[in-house]
């Protein structure tokens, strides 16, 4: 594992996850290419590999439910959407912006699912602009679930409830903090809204949201917002939960106190959606 200044460099990444498991990411570092508007969704973060350790070690999807799924906002070059499969959730959504897709999320999909594959499991790429508002979704779309550059079906339609939404490296613009947060408030919800319909329980889904605290005013005004205006409540991982995490999946005890330094600003916050805010009853009925 390493910070993205010291790999951006590298047009492909092998990244061993854990002895079982190697992964070959393509990546594109579009600082250097004039062509292009630029976007940081092209190189592995930190977040992503320190999310992916931490899911790896506390959230595997539990063996009493059936098609477990997630998905995660902002999958970047793929690494947490591949763990999310690899570790035994049915169905994830890997979303980004379009240019990310097309640059290298759905290429390092399909080049590296095959690894792991089994039946019953798929990863779907999908473009979510967090600028297109909720009620212009559609779910049934095989290539965007929102897109201000292509026609979707009229109307909307809801997916099926999610497990676990995950989501790195995206606190970092201050003009997409609201469409971010609005766009995890609609999936809690639309999520909630296709369990009870299902089950008759809606339970909100866990939100992990990981980020480096590079300037720590921002990072309170985010979380503020989220609680305040977004109904959300924020708990932080402690951070000998994540380290736990990092030395098991990500090089050992050694590599992570020889790079510490890195890490110190990576944080991991449980968000819930706030139910009574919304009148809705999460408990099971008969």
């Amino acid at each position: 594992m390493q910070p993205a200044h010291a790999t951006k460099h590298q047009s492909t990444l092998e990244y061993t996850f854990c002895p079982q498991l190697t992964f070959h990411l393509s990546q594109k570092d579009q600082s250097n290419d004039s062509s292009s508007t630029g976007t940081t969704g092209t190189t592995l973060w930190l977040g992503a590999q320190c999310l992916s350790a931490y899911v790896a070690q506390y959230h595997k999807p539990s063996r009493n439910i059936l098609n477990p799924r997630a998905i995660e906002l902002g999958s970047g070059i793929g690494l947490s959407a591949l763990v999310l499969s690899a570790l035994g959730y049915s169905t994830v959504y890997a979303t980004d912006t379009k240019l990310v897709i097309n640059s290298v999320l759905a290429r390092n999909i399909e080049s590296n699912l095959p690894a792991f594959a089994r039946p019953n499991r798929e990863i779907l790429v999908r473009e979510l602009d967090w600028l297109v508002p909720p009620e212009n979704w559609y779910w049934n779309n095989d290539r965007a679930i929102a897109s201000d550059s292509m026609q979707l079906f009229e109307g909307t339609s809801s997916p099926a409830p999610f497990n676990l939404i995950i989501t790195s490296d995206t606190i970092y613009e201050e003009s997409l903090v609201e469409p971010l947060l609005r766009t995890l408030q609609a999936l809690s919800l639309q999520s909630m809204a296709a369990s009870k319909s299902e089950s008759n329980s809606s339970r909100p889904p866990l939100i992990l949201l990981c980020l480096e605290r590079r300037d720590p005013a921002f990072i309170d005004s985010v979380l503020a917002s989220a609680r305040d205006r977004w109904c959300f409540s924020t708990e932080q991982v402690p951070q000998r939960k994540l380290a736990r995490a990092m030395q098991k999946h990500v090089g050992g005890r050694a590599q992570w106190e020889s790079n510490q330094t890195e890490w110190e600003g990576v944080e991991i916050w449980r968000l819930l959606l706030c139910t009574e805010s919304y009148g809705l009853n999460t408990q099971r009925t008969a």
